[in-house]
């Protein structure tokens, strides 16, 4: 399993949750955004894009396509009808910028998948509205914490510990 995979998709709902404000305030109750991946892999010459100066390293990227499933639920089918309107407004109208800058290559409403609102027992409308994502998930190298002044030898398995003071090796200073 590629170990960017997880990191792609918690960066993909990231961003749809960014672009459209779903759930909205309020609605946590009554709203979800699932994710279906249909494809995945490498972006570039095998996941590699480019070199980045500070910090230095690869830049790697892996393509990510997806469908976005919205589960709505409403009081009336009028205000399911609105606020499935609403989120077409915010996904299908992000400007390329934006879409480019949170790594949305292309998107796509799937009427073919869209499911009417049909009642509960409890008389609330429940549907759903479907969506093709086209993402790329960038990964930047990232600077390290803090150098590393001393290197054990001789550990305990048990301890982590050196036996003795004298079996780790100081790093010299820089010049």
């Amino acid at each position: 399993m590629d170990l960017l995979y997880d990191q792609a998709l918690q960066a993909l709902e990231a961003s749809v949750r960014t672009l459209t404000g779903f759930p909205q305030t309020g609605d946590a109750a009554d709203a979800s955004l699932h994710l279906l991946p249909l494809d995945y892999g490498p972006s570039g010459i095998g996941g590699f894009v480019g070199l980045q100066a500070d910090p230095p390293g690869e830049i790697t990227a892996r393509r990510l396509r997806c469908r976005l499933v919205f589960s709505i639920t409403t009081a009336d089918r009028d205000t399911f009808f609105s606020r499935c309107a609403s989120l077409r407004r915010a996904l299908l109208g992000i400007g390329r910028g934006d879409r480019v800058v949170h790594g949305v290559r292309h998107i796509a409403c799937d009427d073919s998948v869209l499911s009417m609102p049909s009642t509960a027992q409890s008389g609330l409308q429940q549907g759903q509205l479907h969506f093709k994502i086209d993402y790329e998930f960038t990964k930047h190298p990232e600077a390290a914490d803090a150098a590393i002044d001393r290197i054990p030898v001789n550990l305990h398995v048990e301890t982590g510990q050196a036996p003795h003071a004298s079996e780790s090796f100081e790093v010299p200073p820089p010049p």
